[in-house]
């Protein structure tokens, strides 16, 4: 009796290479997430650093002209911040786009492997009764052979 084969064997190879790059386009996106956080983070604090700081600079006294630089370097911080968000919430939607093809693609593999359980039974069935033919045959042959 030949060797059971899957007949999707090709197209479950196909899904399980969609799910090992997927599940590594999933960790860069985590990874990019995690940078763009640190940097955000890192925006946060200068941004901290320059309220206080100018809120030292009006206690002891300044010029008009420092106040503007400061207010502008915190509009500066401010917008950066924002175009950060931006960056975050387009990573966020990558991964989660990401999350979704990876869970279609478990999905398909979850199917293909229910069909090769399919496939292997019924190919045990046909081993089963080939054994049980040859037997039989093997016994009408002594029977009337004997």
């Amino acid at each position: 009796m030949k060797q059971f084969v899957f007949s999707l064997q090709s197209l479950f190879d196909i899904k399980h290479t969609l799910e090992t790059n997927q599940k590594l386009l999933l960790k860069s996106i985590e990874e990019r997430l995690v940078r763009l956080t640190a940097i955000l983070e890192t925006i946060r604090k200068k941004r901290t650093a320059a309220y206080r700081d100018q809120a030292k600079v009006v206690k002891t006294g300044t010029t008009a002209r420092e106040l503007v630089q400061y207010s502008c370097y915190v509009e500066r911080l401010n917008k950066l911040m924002q175009e950060q968000h931006k960056r975050i919430d387009q990573a966020e939607l990558e991964k989660k786009a990401c999350l979704d093809d990876l869970i279609a693609i478990r999905k398909e593999i979850k199917s293909l492997e229910k069909l090769r359980e399919i496939e292997l039974e019924a190919y045990n069935v046909l081993c089963k009764n080939e054994s049980y033919k040859r037997a039989d045959d093997h016994l009408s042959y002594k029977i009337s052979a004997g």
